[in-house]
């Protein structure tokens, strides 16, 4: 082998070297914003857990106050039919 050929082969083979180290440094920039992506997803997520925890419970207590006026409305009637029919 000629010194020229390894001098071609190891400028091929630095070049390669350079090559892997740049889609390295991408690798880790493109792996460190997917995390903070997943890191904001996340937050996002539990953020709309939150949220539909709350309208739950709201649409729990409009049926509670819903059922408690019901319930008023019906003893107001048995009452109004009571004075008028039971007297």
């Amino acid at each position: 082998m000629s010194v020229q050929e390894m001098r071609h082969y190891q400028q091929f083979v630095t070049n390669l070297e350079n090559t892997i180290h740049h889609y390295q440094k991408l690798v880790i920039m493109k792996r460190n914003e997917m995390n903070e992506k997943q890191n904001d997803l996340t937050e996002k997520n539990i953020e709309l857990k939150k949220f539909e925890k709350m309208k739950e419970k709201q649409l729990e207590m409009f049926l509670i106050r819903n059922k408690a006026n019901e319930i008023k409305e019906m003893d107001d009637i048995s009452i109004t039919q009571f004075m008028t029919h039971g007297n």
